[in-house]
């Protein structure tokens, strides 16, 4: 119960005006915008074949997770 009264707390009294926002110029944004894109592109490939690499695992482990819960269907059914 504490943990709650501490949640409802903490919830209402982080929301309101943010006093402390940062206002970037014009040429803030694009420089920001231009690093971020230069950076995306160095990424981009790093994080494609990281998805590529993990790829069959992660479905494997998903399909056997469904199947998992479907046997156990199938067991509470034949009950």
């Amino acid at each position: 119960m504490r943990i709650l009264i501490v949640f409802i707390f903490v919830f209402l009294f982080s929301c309101g005006k943010d006093e402390s926002r940062i206002v970037f110029s014009h040429a803030e944004k694009k420089l920001i915008d231009s690093l971020a894109t230069k950076q995306k592109k160095v990424i981009g490939p790093e994080i494609d074949s990281l998805c590529t690499l993990h790829f069959d695992n992660r479905v494997q482990a998903l399909v056997d997770s469904i199947m998992e819960k479907r046997l156990e269907e199938q067991k509470r059914l034949m009950e």
